[in-house]
């Protein structure tokens, strides 16, 4: 039995989807009552990438000096947006053929000079790429969301650069 001051146990009835609510009882002979008291379910979901951002997968042409970002379903932790986490490298000379699927070979420089987390999208931050080269985005299982949930599957993501660099603001 619970009094006043105590701590005591108070179990939960499930509720509509994921959600429980706090049943009515009785603490040392009083009744209480709950009124708008829901807690959710915990995050279970892993996160998706949602908009391919830029550039997308199998472009061709693509300004040297592009930004190389991708979106993301919901909020990521931000200790999991890291270099080892998010890479762009340059596919090996063997698989620089015209096809994007041959570039399953990557050198091991990660191009990406930093990394930056802006709540659900992430950005690689690279000085210009070479010219006319396959290059692969790579979105790495390190990667959680904030309730630690992880990338399901690397997300990879190749393009070709053009012989030339956009235009203002690396368009």
């Amino acid at each position: 039995s619970a009094t006043a001051g105590n701590s005591f146990t108070v179990s939960l009835a499930t509720g509509a989807g994921n959600t429980y609510v706090l049943d009515s009882g009785t603490v040392s002979g009083a009744n209480f009552t709950t009124d708008a008291l829901t807690v959710s379910a915990p995050d279970s979901t892993p996160p998706t990438v949602t908009a391919t951002g830029g550039p997308p997968d199998t472009q061709q042409f693509v300004p040297l000096n592009v930004i190389v970002d991708r979106t993301f379903s919901e909020a990521l932790a931000s200790g999991t947006i890291t270099t080892s986490n998010i890479s762009l490298k340059r596919c090996t000379a063997a698989d620089q053929s015209t096809a994007a699927s041959a570039c399953a070979s990557l050198d091991a420089t990660n191009r990406c000079d930093t990394v930056e987390l802006f709540t659900t999208r992430v950005l690689c931050n690279h000085t210009d790429l070479s010219t006319e080269l396959w290059y692969a985005f790579t979105l790495g299982t390190g990667i959680t969301d904030s309730a630690s949930n992880a990338l399901a599957t690397a997300a990879v993501y190749r393009f070709k650069t053009s012989s030339i660099n956009g235009g203002s603001n690396n368009t």
